[in-house]
């Protein structure tokens, strides 16, 4: 079993990896459930369990939005402990973090995404800062904050590239603004789609209205309530199609063709001829055609090919059709409502749970304003793990650009003091397991392929 992006698997969700594992193997390799959480029985005795992940990346989103290796008697002591956290969460825990060093081995040694120096000795500065900030890593960080009237935006790096945000609510006014800068670029019709909704009991139109403007997909069935589309703009799935095909949760694709109603065939047509503006739907699409990029499974590519030769099946064996889907039943106020629409998002325009692992080659604009006061302030820890996300998805400084970000000095204490305390029982059992590593090799005759420290 392998479990990527570990950081982001809360102990919730470990406990069930370990309980459903249990169930799959217990009969043949006699696990009793009352030892499913205990080392010398996790994963039902699955003889190799890989955990990938780096837990300077982002906690678990949702639930308790505790880590694996939290301390939970520091939590209790500053009163963030959820109340009647379970037990089995607890045990969860301790399993992933007691396991004997001849079992895991944690080490990050370096980042293959970030070759260029300049953008590593940053990140090598935020995650282990000396005690006084080196003048050239001052200057570096100065050079990619965002200017008024910044030229660099203009350039092609950035105007294709990605738009991170922490938030949905800054994340979905990006993506209404960069649909429609890239339609006109593009000289196409930029298309408003609004999901269809049903509610119990019936909602009036003012609550209808704030319910359309909700941010966040998650609080509305994993689709927006409008959407903002165009020919060649780049998507990603919110919802996944077909797991055993690759067209699964953030799959990314190119719109190539939007499939209106009849009673809006027209419309679309026209707005088509005249190569730009703007199309409002009177009627929810049939679909919309997507070139998806990890997908080359096609079954129509000889019918397509049969009925125009130009339409080579290299070209057309990445088409998926994306069809309207009603959502589960989800609650906005006191209402229970149902919501029709299409589960994708724009993917150029995303939030920095969902950056998490990508590598993006093009230009990178972050706004990394964290909300301060209200009911949901954002700490400096949890903070500090989002910019760390963020900065670390390009691959050359000279990509970044930065809004409303920290003063470098933020970054000066390092990471939360819990998660370093962690990080160094991570790297002396790291220690420990590479010299019983060599140990074992040399005993085996294998002393020649150990790597000299």
């Amino acid at each position: 079993m392998i479990l990527e992006e570990v950081s982001m698997i809360g102990p919730d969700l470990y406990n069930l990896l370990l309980y459903r594992s249990f169930h799959g193997r217990r009969i043949r390799w006699s696990v009793q459930e009352s030892e499913y959480d205990k080392l010398g029985s996790a994963f039902g005795r699955m003889p190799i369990v890989i955990h990938l992940g780096d837990f300077l990346q982002k906690k678990p989103i949702g639930g308790h939005s505790i880590s694996l290796i939290d301390d939970l008697k520091e939590r209790e002591r500053s009163k963030k402990m959820p109340e009647n956290f379970p037990p089995e969460f607890q045990q969860a825990m301790k399993v992933f973090c007691q396991t004997p060093i001849e079992r895991l081995c944690f080490e990050f040694q370096a980042s293959n995404r970030i070759k260029e120096p300049k953008l590593r000795a940053l990140m090598d500065f935020i995650r282990n800062p000396p005690k006084k900030i080196p003048a050239e890593i001052q200057a570096d960080w100065d050079s990619i904050q965002l200017k008024d009237d910044d030229p660099r935006l203009l350039e092609e790096r950035f105007q294709v590239g990605h738009m991170i945000g922490i938030y949905w609510s800054t994340v979905a006014r990006w993506m209404m603004m960069r649909a429609k800068r890239d339609a006109k670029a593009l000289k196409t019709p930029l298309i408003l789609v609004q999901a269809a909704d049903v509610s119990k009991p019936p909602m009036p139109v003012a609550a209808a209205k704030k319910l359309m403007n909700v941010a966040n997909p998650k609080d509305s069935g994993n689709m927006h309530g409008m959407l903002a589309l165009h020919i060649g703009m780049r998507i990603r799935l919110l919802d996944a199609l077909d797991e055993k095909k690759t067209l699964v949760k953030d799959a990314e694709g190119d719109i190539v063709r939007i499939e209106p109603h009849p009673d809006d065939q027209q419309r679309m047509e026209e707005g088509l001829r005249m190569g730009a503006g703007i199309i409002y739907l009177t009627k929810f699409p049939k679909g919309v055609w997507v070139r998806m990029e990890k997908y080359d499974g096609a079954p129509f590519t000889k019918l397509l090919q049969g009925q125009c030769s130009t339409l080579l099946p290299a070209d057309t064996q990445h088409l998926v059709f994306i069809e309207p889907r009603a959502s589960d039943p989800f609650v906005f106020r006191e209402f229970t409502v149902t919501r029709t629409g299409l589960p994708i998002s724009h993917a150029r325009a995303i939030t920095s749970t969902a950056c998490q692992g990508r590598t993006m080659r093009d230009g990178v604009i972050i706004d990394c304003g964290r909300q301060e006061g209200g009911a949901h302030p954002k700490e400096d820890d949890d903070w500090w793990l989002d910019l760390y996300v963020m900065l670390s998805r390009a691959t050359r400084l000279e990509d970044l650009s930065l809004m409303r970000a920290p003063d470098l000095s933020f970054f000066a204490q390092g990471p939360h003091k819990t998660l370093r305390t962690q990080l160094a029982k991570f790297a002396s059992r790291t220690n420990a397991c590479r010299k019983q590593a060599e140990k074992i090799a040399k005993e085996l005759g294998l002393a020649a392929y150990v790597r000299p420290e």
